[in-house]
């Protein structure tokens, strides 16, 4: 089970780095090219591009996240349970030892 989280964890992790790198890339162009951009007037296509990139990191993000507690919260999930049959065996058999 472990695993299949490792798996997911890389891959959505891995859609996170890939839209952050296309965010700053368009933050990058947007200040580089700020004079240009207001000389030929494509503020708004540029405005568009800035929030669209925004908006696909915030979900890729909120997705990592999402995936990340499931994963944590699974493995403590697990753990409880363990411990919880070790004690009630362990009952048990002071139980009919005694």
């Amino acid at each position: 089970m472990i695993r299949l989280f490792q798996k997911r964890l890389a891959a959505v992790y891995g859609a996170v780095r890939e839209r952050t790198g296309v965010l700053l890339g368009a933050v990058a162009e947007s200040v580089v090219g700020a004079t240009v951009i207001r000389a030929y007037g494509v503020s708004r296509r540029t405005e568009r591009r800035l929030d669209t990139s925004i908006e696909r990191l915030r979900s890729a993000q909120q997705t990592a996240l999402r995936t990340s507690v499931t994963s944590f919260s699974s493995g403590e999930l697990g753990a409880g349970l363990a411990l919880a049959a070790v004690v009630i065996i362990g009952v048990l058999l002071a139980r009919t030892a005694a």
